[in-house]
């Protein structure tokens, strides 16, 4: 599915644009074009572009790496076609966790399938049907798109993280692994879109103490697996806090 939807895409792109190279059709693919200068310098460990050559020993600009890693990494290793191949895994992705979340509801597999490609298709049904200016369903189109960075890669870790969240019936199953996994999706939430975190932060706390045993109330448990998601999600921060907090350039803060 997510290679065919990949396949044609790009071969109606290529089609409506026959007198742009590839490196145009892909930029021009970006809506957002401002993060292909971050990206192209985050794959070169930039951390502080300035755009000229007069301007020496600048400080660092802190922007949301973790929404842009995936392309930096792919656009290092197959330069301009890593974009084609992120934008292949991330709509796999995309199907694989939402017919695990469907299924894991008790949704059938026809019907998993069905409304993942329906949610997929949001976007451009409510552009088709000339919805955008009805009050508040335009938010609609960014529950998934292939918009570059967002929300391509951020809702993937949302999607994730609701995965592993409704895959716990039990407290005994918030275990190391799932735990770690949770604290470290925080953290790429926050690198890449805060208000996705408070969300999450927020479900997490109530879902786990919902399912806690009214009876069995263990104040070591508790702070043993917040200490836990505490810890990778640090852990997994640093990066983010040195660039926000350390050595950063005041007037782009501003």
């Amino acid at each position: 599915m997510s290679l065919l939807l990949v396949l044609l895409k790009w071969i109606f792109l290529v089609y409506i644009n026959n007198d742009l190279n590839i490196i145009a059709k892909v930029i021009d693919n970006v809506d957002d074009w401002q993060y292909f200068t971050l990206i192209y310098n985050f794959s070169n460990f930039n951390f502080s572009p300035t755009y000229d050559p007069q301007i020496i020993d600048s400080n660092y600009l802190p922007f949301p790496i973790y929404s842009i890693l995936f392309h930096s990494i792919s656009f290092k290793l197959l330069n301009i076609y890593g974009f084609i191949f992120v934008e292949f895994v991330a709509i796999f992705l995309f199907f694989v966790l939402l017919n695990k979340i469907f299924k894991k509801i008790g949704l059938s597999n026809n019907l998993s399938l069905l409304l993942s490609l329906f949610i997929f298709s949001v976007p451009n049904l409510i552009h088709f049907l000339n919805l955008n200016q009805i009050q508040y369903l335009n938010v609609l189109k960014e529950l998934y798109n292939l918009r570059i960075p967002r929300p391509l890669i951020p809702q993937l870790y949302l999607f994730f993280f609701l995965y592993l969240l409704i895959s716990i019936k039990k407290i005994e199953q918030f275990d190391f692994k799932r735990l770690s996994l949770i604290g470290s999706l925080f953290a790429f939430m926050w690198g890449s879109f805060y208000i996705n975190l408070a969300v999450s932060g927020l479900i997490f706390l109530i879902y786990y103490f919902l399912i806690f045993p009214k009876n069995e109330i263990k104040i070591k448990k508790i702070l043993k697996d917040l200490v836990l998601v505490g810890t990778f999600f640090f852990i997994f921060s640093v990066p983010l806090i040195l660039l926000i907090f350390v050595n950063v350039e005041p007037d782009y803060v501003k």
